[in-house]
């Protein structure tokens, strides 16, 4: 009896050993399938980027591409710009004529030229003859602004025009009253060779009186 439990537990121990051994063994992912998945893994990633951006950059294009009537809106609006700073710009110089002539000094050709360092810089106004013109990469004109007893005009400045589109064309022998800046001595060569020395008056102002 003892030796039938004995031989019975023997077989038991025997079968549970035998079913262990047929159990199969849990094996973990091999390199070969970690490499798989990790380049599934980023394939995935890199193609929803390319989604991502084709979004991004089809959005941006359907947003840059006007209709037509949205053209001529942003054209309208650029026009309206445009008038808009000519505008100020106009008004900006119509003050700018405004304030030089009415803190323009109006000097004798003596004070002018005997303290022409003194005067160099300041705001000026007078009225002469135009004597010469003198095409230059800046119009230049001598004028006489020294009236005599018996009409006659003398003393001789260099006027630079500095804004001839402003005006009519000035003509030899035309009054004029001009506003603008000294800007000191200047010398040029007459027509016999010799040196002549005057100042010289960068205009910003010109209208011709007669």
């Amino acid at each position: 009896m003892v030796k039938e439990k004995i031989q019975k537990s023997i077989e038991e121990k025997t079968k549970i050993k035998i079913s262990e051994k047929e159990l199969p063994k849990k094996k973990g992912m091999s390199k070969g399938a970690k490499i798989g998945l990790g380049v599934g893994i980023g394939c995935c990633s890199l193609i929803l980027i390319v989604i991502i951006l084709g979004a991004i950059f089809g959005a941006s294009t359907t947003q840059l591409k006007q209709t037509p009537k949205q053209e001529q809106q942003s054209e309208e609006a650029r026009k309206a710009e445009e008038a808009k700073k000519a505008e100020e710009a106009r008004k900006a110089e119509e003050e700018k004529r405004a304030n030089l002539k009415a803190t323009a000094e109006q000097m004798s050709y003596e004070t002018l030229y005997r303290n022409i360092k003194e005067n160099t810089g300041k705001s000026i106004y007078s009225q002469g003859e135009v004597i010469q013109i003198m095409q230059d990469s800046q119009p230049q004109m001598r004028v006489n602004i020294t009236k005599s007893e018996y009409s006659f005009w003398q003393d001789t400045v260099l006027v630079v025009d500095l804004h001839p589109e402003l005006h009519p064309k000035i003509l030899e022998k035309d009054i004029i009253n001009f506003w603008g800046t000294v800007t000191g001595e200047t010398s040029y060569q007459s027509v016999l060779g010799a040196t002549v020395s005057l100042p010289a008056i960068n205009a910003e102002i010109i209208e011709i009186v007669k």
